[in-house]
């Protein structure tokens, strides 16, 4: 397990002492620039709402999950596309979206809806390009797409991630420990495994699922382990849940890809959504909302520090 030393140690309470700033405020309502929210209808049931935020070329994108819709919103909080997702029954919830990105530019869009177990394709013109579908498919989650269009789903009910070309044909699954998982510019799937004795690996396989390393980063204490992002030459950034064992107080890593741990954030996380952390090219923005609050209370992005 690596340690951190003590300039590691200053860097980190210079990032707690950072203040919370809000640079985007979301809405609940019916215009084009506000997104849906649905109450609980049982005791058992969960508030929706926007379940999937992520920064693409510097603007916030939002997954209206109820109202069905990608939003994006630039620096200044300015609605600068809307994306109306093509093909939803009368009952829908939107569950995650990613961008298949090539040379910079935003080529696509695929989008989990949860109640038809289905994944859409969709051009930034609304126009439905493929779908995939898949009756090994259990409980489909995150979502990672490469720059040819590989998409990459996070099956949470079988432990794995079904892999689909660009046209949804279904082309492997790879096991997965539920630890979140990231593309990097190069086209290498990157995510987080748990071996017992030595603690947590950052593994790395190319878009034919060829392992291309496995890095030692211990770690072993910490719980839940999530693959967020990968930056420059292999370095990721992965929250943890501590021992305490409180779901909504994480632990964010930055760390090297020889396993050194190069920065380090507490932060709080929401209840309700599942891609809650926006990671810039640089900083770092937690969403803060309580859909059980909506609609008098609206979205909020914080930037709790640099990454």
């Amino acid at each position: 397990m690596k340690t951190m030393n003590l300039t590691l140690f200053v860097l980190s309470a210079i990032l707690l002492a950072v203040p919370a700033m809000c640079d985007w405020n979301i809405s609940f309502g019916e215009s084009e620039s506000q997104v849906s929210f649905s109450a609980p209808k049982g005791a058992e049931d969960f508030p929706m709402g926007p379940n999937s935020f992520r920064m693409i070329n510097d603007d916030l994108w939002v997954l209206d999950s109820v109202g069905g819709r990608l939003l994006s919103f630039d620096k200044n909080g300015k609605l600068t596309e809307k994306i109306k997702i093509p093909g939803l029954g009368k009952e829908f919830y939107l569950d995650d979206f990613a961008a298949q990105i090539d040379n910079g530019k935003i080529v696509s869009f695929w989008v989990a809806e949860r109640f038809a177990n289905v994944l859409t394709r969709v051009s930034r013109d609304g126009k439905e390009l493929a779908k995939a579908a898949s009756e090994s498919l259990a409980q489909l989650d995150e979502l990672a797409v490469d720059s040819k269009g590989q998409l990459y789903v996070g099956d949470y009910g079988k432990s794995q991630l079904a892999v689909f070309s660009n046209e949804g044909q279904f082309l492997r699954a790879i096991p997965w420990q539920l630890s979140g998982f990231a593309v990097d510019q190069a086209d290498n799937l990157h995510m987080i495994n748990f071996v017992s004795g030595s603690g947590h690996q950052h593994l790395a396989l190319n878009s034919e699922g060829k392992e291309l390393f496995r890095t030692d980063i211990g770690l072993s204490d910490m719980q839940n382990p999530r693959l967020w992002k990968v930056g420059e030459n292999d370095s990721i950034i992965i929250s943890f849940i501590p021992q305490t064992g409180n779901p909504t107080k994480n632990v964010l890593f930055s760390i090297a890809k020889d396993g050194t741990i190069v920065k380090k954030l507490d932060y709080k996380n929401p209840y309700y959504i599942a891609r809650y952390l926006v990671l810039g090219e640089k900083k770092c923005w937690v969403v803060d909302a309580d859909y059980l609050k909506a609609p008098k209370k609206g979205i909020e992005l914080k930037q709790v520090g640099n990454f």
